[in-house]
């Protein structure tokens, strides 16, 4: 069972929106998979089997891997499944644009699934500039074109052969708060646009658990995140 963020047998983005999570039973070690989005129905048949019943909360549970073909997407084992659920739904109807969310959940460094589905409702208010892979130089040199060509800069054609584009661009992405990914530049603006979707919010047709999600850490996983 896997314990990291991706597998490279699922991690063609030109396939539909793929999330396999594996749910373990805190007191038992008893493990098994679900492929998210999911409705009530399986969800509840995957908490008996695991000896799980949730409006009793007789036993607790982690989300302890998963697999995903949305690369930048991280769950964490303490996220709410409520939440992660509605996330991948969210992401399989709604989001037609993988490779700009894959750069947006890239830009930032650390965020949780309420984050990501924050990111994935917000796309068009997030900046995205596609760039050949390379070196930084390369790549901050290639940005600083595109905002000139954007309008930002003027640059006289005399002045242009001499005009460092790298430096240009990498100032404008500090100024921006912007990063650069292996997809190419992209500017979330997290502080300003971004806040976390309340849990009250979730759909209740994505809410498969009747409860709060009682994840806790294990004292000796046998199974974990990497």
């Amino acid at each position: 069972m896997p314990s990291s963020t991706e597998s490279k047998d699922c991690m063609d983005e030109t396939n539909p929106f793929h999330l396999r999570v594996w749910l373990t039973n805190s007191q038992t070690g008893q493990t098994l998979d679900l492929h998210l989005p999911t409705d009530a129905k399986p969800m509840n048949a995957a908490m008996a089997h695991l000896g799980i019943d949730p409006l009793v909360g007789n036993a607790e549970f982690i989300i302890s891997g998963y697999v995903t073909n949305q690369k930048g997407l991280n769950i964490n084992q303490f996220d709410d499944v409520n939440m992660v659920n509605y996330a991948a739904a969210f992401i399989q109807n709604h989001v037609d644009d993988k490779e700009k969310l894959s750069a947006a959940l890239q830009g930032l460094d650390d965020f949780n699934v309420s984050e990501a589905l924050t990111i994935a409702d917000s796309l068009d208010t997030i900046e995205f500039i596609p760039l050949a892979r390379g070196s930084e130089a390369d790549q901050y040199a290639e940005l600083g074109r595109a905002f000139a060509e954007q309008g930002r800069i003027a640059v006289s054609d005399d002045v242009e052969p001499y005009f460092d584009y790298a430096a240009y661009g990498e100032t404008e992405c500090i100024n921006e708060g912007g990063n650069l990914t292996d997809l190419g530049y992209v500017c979330v603006g997290r502080d300003n646009a971004l806040s976390d979707i309340a849990d009250g919010k979730i759909p209740e047709a994505y809410r498969v658990l009747k409860t709060e999600a009682f994840n806790v850490q294990l004292e000796n996983p046998a199974i974990g995140f990497a």
